[in-house]
């Protein structure tokens, strides 16, 4: 440019400058737009392709929680590029399996958590020992503690999530590990005081007779088992407000028909609380007199302070109003124990 200025007279160098400009001025104008373009075009591409990959179950973990035992999980982590804030477990209950979460699992992890899913004790692919015993309240909440510290080191949960049985241990395990999760959610399962008071109503005692019934031995499973799991089948097919579609009731009964002994260890949790071996329900009155029964002479190691340990931490309760087994009026915790209750 300054050769072509030294060649040229000046007023032909203000000619040229006067007829070049505009154009040197629209080809960097285009040059910067098109790296405009370029930018915004990869970063549409980046939020499309986050877009179009939502976050994926893995469910073929395992976590050692005690001798001889091992806790299977799923697992689902935030998208790639957003930032987990955080770990949430998730309880199932009965008959259920870890399955029974897959769409909260994938809202969950989609807002930035990661999200695990266990079977509980003796559920699906999780170990099953022998004996009512080994599905006391200090062997199952033990395994959620050794969970929580295989997933999230020595960091606490964010979450701790029950439903059904879920929520009866995850009461449990906040009671006897105050620093083991920064908040709690209980669905549909009344604080284990509450149950034990509503145990001392005959409306209550109606809903609940199957508890008493499964403490039979042997019958119940087996029942359930029959002619290819037909009870359970029927008992998911006919619940009102489930509404399970054929694929999610063939999960639900595949977990427990391709594992030989899943069912008996489910109902061997109703026979442990009748038992005295979930000391953080109260005895007394008919559950008193039913674990006095029931166990005889057999030695249980009872905690005492069990029932009035206070939860501390900032306790969610969601309650369906349509529950066939729970009456709402057990929905509300006793505020002495849970003082942190949220609306």
């Amino acid at each position: 440019w300054q050769r072509l200025a030294k060649r040229s007279t000046p007023m032909a160098g203000v000619a040229l400058f006067h007829s070049l400009g505009p154009l040197a001025m629209g080809l960097a104008l285009c040059g910067r737009l098109r790296r405009l373009k370029q930018r915004h075009t990869i970063h549409a591409a980046a939020s499309a392709s986050s877009a179009l990959l939502p976050p994926k179950i893995s469910k073929q973990h395992f976590a050692p929680v005690a001798p001889g035992v091992r806790i299977h999980y799923a697992q689902c982590l935030p998208p790639q590029g957003k930032d987990e804030i955080g770990t949430i477990i998730l309880l199932h209950g009965f008959p259920d399996y870890h399955g029974s979460w897959w769409k909260q699992m994938l809202a969950l992890a989609t807002a930035g958590y990661r999200v695990v899913a266990p079977d509980l004790r003796g559920y699906g692919l999780s170990s099953r020992p022998l004996g009512v015993e080994s599905y006391s309240e200090a062997a199952v909440v033990g395994d959620v503690a050794a969970l929580a510290k295989h997933v999230c080191g020595p960091k606490k949960l964010s979450l701790l999530v029950g439903h059904d049985w879920g929520a009866f241990v995850a009461w449990a395990t906040v009671a006897k590990f105050p620093q083991l999760s920064e908040r709690l959610a209980i669905l549909n399962v009344p604080h284990p005081v509450r149950f034990a008071e509503g145990l001392e109503t005959g409306q209550q005692l109606r809903k609940s007779w199957y508890v008493f019934a499964f403490q039979v031995p042997m019958l119940p499973e087996r029942l359930f088992e029959l002619f290819d799991f037909a009870l359970l089948r029927r008992v998911l097919e006919t619940d009102p407000d489930a509404q399970l579609s054929r694929e999610v009731i063939k999960e639900h009964v595949d977990s427990f028909a391709s594992n030989p002994g899943a069912m008996r260890a489910a109902i061997n949790y109703y026979r442990a609380v009748l038992r005295g071996f979930w000391p953080c329900v109260p005895q007394r009155g008919i559950l008193g007199a039913a674990q006095q029964l029931l166990r005889g002479n057999s030695p249980t190691a009872l905690d005492t302070e069990a029932p009035d340990r206070v939860i501390k931490i900032p306790v969610q309760v969601i309650w369906g109003r349509r529950d066939r087994y729970l009456g709402l009026e057990l929905a509300e915790p006793p505020r002495a124990l849970v003082p942190n209750l949220r609306p």
